[in-house]
């Protein structure tokens, strides 16, 4: 059945009537996007931009933009709220969105200022609800913002902090690069509880922009940065969005999903990019302009340039008619990129050098902290024993070995208070242990404390034996009876 335009929706294509929604400010040539129609409405993409044939300067305006998420990390979970009068609960999560300043996967040029302005837009749009995050970009039918029965979540919050991440994917190379991240909140929906199963089960979730901007057409050698893939030709359009960029939606996606094409992580030197844009062919004629001869040429070595341009020829005609040149401006080339390689080369041993050195000197002085640490936790160790002056147990013999119970609890009690984290923490474990073990021994007998000290020990008076007849009874006394030397004859009796 055929599903034809309603009267509002022409009327709004021509311009003579406003859209009643004026957040976001959809141009009046798109609005047919929220109306019914026999086919999907066009968009127009960048990369269908490009196939139609673009140039240097370009600008387009109202570009759709689904992006490729960038893997900078997976969504955590940050706080669980619960929902009075229910069992269930509301969970709050914190994601990171994008990186700015690169060639994203999607082969877009995404400057920070332009996610800056997005931010600034949203807030709004986030203080009544309406930036949302879907389950999957919103397909070409389902309008700017997608369906109502896609919605997984709300985003609350959007910023931007410096930080160090791998780029490219999988190149393991880092740089620190500024990224956007959000906070938001799981909507009690099928889908806001699907996306969090899937995470609770170890399940990647990606996170995806979707929002519309102008565009304006650069070279990839206008924009001064480095290649991530080795494969941009310095004459390839690239798609630069614009300061007025706007977010419609920022959704979880899966990986490796893309809204022009399948990504591969693993393929080739991309490092998880889709295919570079080729060049299009020269358009039919139309309304725009048809890349200039210049722009289709290959790319040509400065130095090989030169001498083209010192004969006035072309490479052929150089190539066949002054082969000794050409020749020699390789071989300078090749040369100059030897030297090249052999200076990254020396580089590349003194930053290894200065790594080794780094590392040694690291050990070092976590070495001589640690002798320090345990010399001062010795001293609190051996003044806590002294002054509670405990008993010194004598050592005994097992076989061969002599076992000094009092070495080995001192070296027990050392060990656990070098382990503490401060000082005071050591104190209190040397308190704790000294007193349990006086507890236990007592207090030191006199003899020892003077033998620890130094002090020389009295000699011990010999018994006094008894004089007269032996064989006779002692008589005993009052004061006999509690007499040492009495009770001791007694004995050897």
């Amino acid at each position: 059945m055929t599903t034809t335009r309603s009267p509002c929706a022409h009327l709004r294509s021509l311009g003579l009537i406003s859209s009643p929604f004026p957040l976001p400010a959809v141009p009046s040539s798109l609005t047919a996007l929220q109306e019914g129609a026999a086919e999907p409405p066009t968009r127009p993409t960048p990369e269908t931009l490009r196939e139609q044939g673009v140039h240097a300067g370009q600008v387009d305006k109202n570009v759709a933009l689904h992006e490729q998420p960038l893997r900078l990390g997976a969504v955590q979970e940050i706080s669980r709220e619960a929902v009075e009068g229910t069992d269930q609960e509301l969970v709050t999560f914190r994601a990171d969105i994008a990186v700015c300043d690169i060639i994203n996967l999607n082969w877009r040029f995404y400057p920070r200022s332009a996610y800056e302005g997005a931010i600034a837009r949203a807030q709004k749009a986030m203080e009544q609800g309406k930036l949302t995050a879907l389950l999957e970009h919103p397909g070409w039918d389902d309008g700017w913002k997608g369906r109502l029965n896609a919605i997984a979540a709300r985003w609350t919050a959007l910023s931007i902090e410096e930080r160090e991440i791998e780029w490219p994917p999988d190149s393991g190379q880092r740089v620190r690069k500024p990224v956007v991240s959000g906070e938001g909140v799981y909507t009690r929906t099928e889908g806001g509880a699907l996306v969090q199963t899937l995470l609770q089960d170890g399940v990647y979730v990606g996170i995806s922009t979707n929002g519309y901007s102008s565009v304006k057409w650069l070279t990839f050698a206008e924009l001064g940065i480095d290649d991530p893939t080795g494969l941009l030709d310095p004459e390839t359009p690239i798609a630069v969005t614009g300061d007025d960029l706007t977010f419609l939606t920022i959704d979880f996606v899966a990986l490796p999903a893309n809204a022009i094409g399948q990504v591969h992580a693993e393929s080739g030197p991309a490092g998880g990019f889709a295919p570079p844009p080729t060049r299009p062919a020269p358009p039919a004629p139309s309304p725009r302009p048809a890349p200039t001869p210049a722009q289709e040429q290959p790319v040509i070595h400065p130095k090989v340039q030169e001498l083209l341009t010192k004969h006035g020829k072309t490479l052929e005609q150089v190539k066949k008619e002054h082969t000794g040149e050409y020749q020699a401006v390789l071989e300078a080339i090749a040369s100059d990129s030897l030297a090249q390689t052999a200076r990254i080369t020396e580089l590349t041993g003194q930053v290894t050098t200065l790594e080794t050195n780094l590392q040694a000197a690291t050990v070092r002085a976590v070495t001589a902290e640690q002798g320090l640490v345990k010399e001062s936790r010795a001293k609190l160790v051996d003044d806590a024993i002294a002054a509670a002056n405990l008993p010194v147990l004598p050592p005994y013999q097992d076989g061969d070995t002599q076992v000094d119970l009092n070495a080995q609890w001192r070296d027990a009690l050392l060990a656990e208070a070098v382990r503490a984290e401060t000082d005071d923490a050591a104190k209190a474990v040397i308190t704790r242990q000294v007193a349990a073990r006086q507890h236990v021994l007592g207090a030191r007998p006199v003899e020892q404390t003077q033998q620890r000290e130094g002090a020389q020990r009295l000699p011990v008076p010999a018994p006094k034996l008894p004089t007269g007849n032996n064989d006779q009874p002692v008589p005993l006394t009052e004061d006999a009876s509690l007499s040492g030397d009495s009770l001791l004859v007694g004995m050897l009796r």
